[in-house]
């Protein structure tokens, strides 16, 4: 009789309010089902034996490896995938898994190691943070978890392949609610407390302690663990990398940029040949200031990423070397008015995620003069066979880039332009009012401008903006003449203005318009470093600048690319 071939086994203890999610979204596609309850007092257990007959009892022992492996002990699976409570997955992924598992050999020991998206903040926030782990393995005499917290998987003969495979598990247990709830921080800290009192701590602990706090927002402690954690010892981990990749967006979380970027340079030196570093570089450059050192820096990354090595060209993450950069790019390039450059980093990024709508509108809006059978083709090659829902899609994209005629090809009607706008807030008064311009409805453009009244100045603002955005400069800067005659240009305003001027090579107006964008705006650290960036390097104004970038964010002090 053959054995099942994938088994759940999982470990709880007061689940009630979570485990039904998780097993409905597994039971179906899974020929076994094990589970240890260490000490349940709700309706865990009454919930488990619905999808079950193999639930057992496990005395806590403060060791999860034990409980763990008293689970795989139990299962009689070719293949285990190993899920908590607060976790879950989407159904038809796992019987793509099953596939794939059919093809890989079961006599030696194996593993998959796949993305975990670890929900934080408070419910509904939608914050994600992603981590990895290896969940799903061949039930191998040789397999056993280790440690009694942040447990791995290891082979005792020292044989486990691994294998990367993209199975999102979606884990719900670092919300601030389920935290608080179930006191986890305080368990978890009593076992590692321990730990280190009986030697048994190491810098992989401290790593994954780090990774426990910057999925909190906790950064500063998060820093300390990670720092904790990069020792000489452990350069040739593969975990380290993601520690330094961390550690870095922890400091630019708190504004440590001039930290971050020594230990990005490190980094680099460290992995020459991996494009996460140039990935990290190039994104800290863009977020201070620095476009042109960020642009040659992200075409680094893509290139390096893009070459035939053999093996893999990331240590962190795929995305290091493909859809960030071709993002932050694009802005990039929009912001220096490269309009070119930026449709072919956007067009490269619709092919690389063809249901991202952002991405696919952006890209129409730039390209909407093009003639209409280019477009076409364009989208006929990146959607060669579009479903219902990718249809609905490229519609709605097409309408909203005033592509009305397209749009109706993917049968979509739209009716952004259609709703009525007597009590809408101003921001849907700008949206249908830019929809209705992009589609030559100027009549009822202009009859829904003259109906603001009071609210002619706040929507005046939104719409420059908008036909800024839209590269319509002229009627952008009718709009901004009018609201610097009347006193009212935000700082947004201004800073288009300021770097519209500075490309047109007005540098004198330039800086005048990033000045004032800069009082209403202190917050924005790369308005400081345009400033410096085009004033001459003896004005007195310079210095100025200089001195207030540092008072307010002290965490660029001796960064390599500013004057000292």
């Amino acid at each position: 009789m053959q054995p099942p071939f994938l088994g759940l086994c999982m470990i709880v203890r007061n689940e009630g309010d979570l485990l039904e999610k998780c097993l409905s979204s597994t039971a179906s596609s899974v020929d076994e089902i094990v589970i240890i309850d260490t000490g349940s007092t709700d309706s865990t257990k009454s919930i488990a034996s619905r999808y079950t007959q193999h639930v057992y009892d496990f005395d806590w022992n403060d060791d999860f490896a034990a409980a763990r492996n008293a689970a795989i002990e139990r299962s009689t699976s070719t293949w285990i995938l190993m899920l908590d409570a607060d976790e879950y997955l989407d159904v038809p992924d796992l019987a793509e898994l099953r596939k794939f598992l059919s093809t890989i050999p079961v006599s030696d020991p194996s593993g998959l190691v796949l993305p975990v998206y670890n929900f934080v903040g408070t419910t509904g926030s939608g914050k994600i943070s992603e981590s990895k782990a290896m969940r799903v393995f061949t039930r191998h005499p040789d397999l056993r978890f280790d440690r009694p917290i942040h447990e791995q998987l290891v082979s005792r003969s020292g044989r486990l392949k691994e294998l990367e495979y993209p199975l999102i598990i979606y884990h719900t247990g670092y919300t601030t609610e389920t935290i608080a709830y179930k006191r986890k921080n305080e368990r978890n800290q009593a076992i590692l407390n321990a730990m280190r009192q009986e030697g048994r701590f190491t810098p992989y602990d401290s790593f994954l302690m780090g990774n426990e706090c910057y999925s909190q927002d906790r950064y500063e402690e998060a820093i300390l663990h990670y720092r904790e954690a990069n020792q000489a010892s452990e350069r040739n981990k593969s975990w380290l990398p993601l520690c330094i990749g961390n550690l870095v967006n922890c400091l630019m979380k708190i504004e440590q940029f001039t930290d971050a970027y020594v230990h990005i340079i490190e980094a680099k030196r460290a992995w020459p040949e991996a494009c996460d570093f140039y990935w990290l570089e190039g994104y800290l450059l863009a977020q201070t200031g620095f476009d042109e050192q960020a642009i040659g820096v992200l075409q680094e990354c893509l290139r390096r990423a893009n070459r035939k090595s053999g093996g893999q060209n990331w240590l962190i993450s795929p995305n290091y070397g493909s859809t960030l950069p071709l993002q932050q790019l694009a802005v990039l390039h929009l912001r220096r008015f490269a309009f070119q450059e930026a449709v072919g980093n956007l067009t490269q990024l619709a092919f690389a995620v063809p249901n991202h709508l952002a991405v696919l509108v952006q890209l129409l809006k730039l390209i909407r003069t093009e003639e209409p059978e280019r477009i076409a083709s364009l989208l006929n090659s990146i959607y060669p066979d579009p479903g219902p829902e990718q249809k609905e899609m490229i519609g709605q994209a097409c309408d909203q880039a005033g592509l009305a005629s397209l749009a109706g090809q993917f049968g979509y009607s739209g009716n952004g332009a259609n709703r009525d706008t007597a009590e809408s807030d101003l921001t849907s008064i700008a949206e249908t009012c830019m929809r209705l311009f992009r589609s030559g409805e100027y009549d009822r453009f202009d009859e829904i401008v003259q109906k603001q009244g009071e609210r002619t100045l706040e929507l005046a603002q939104l719409l420059g903006d908008a036909m800024f955005e839209d590269r319509q400069f002229e009627i952008a800067l009718d709009y901004y003449s009018l609201l610097l005659q009347k006193n009212s240009l935000s700082g947004k305003g201004y800073e288009n203005l300021a770097r519209l001027y500075l490309a047109q090579g007005d540098v004198e107006e330039g800086l005048e318009f990033a000045e004032q964008a800069l009082v209403q705006l202190p917050d924005r650290i790369e308005l400081y470093t345009l400033l410096i960036q085009y004033l001459d390097r003896t004005s007195p104004k310079r210095d100025e600048i200089l001195s207030l970038l540092f008072a307010r964010f002290p965490g660029m002090l001796r960064f390599p690319l500013l004057p000292q």
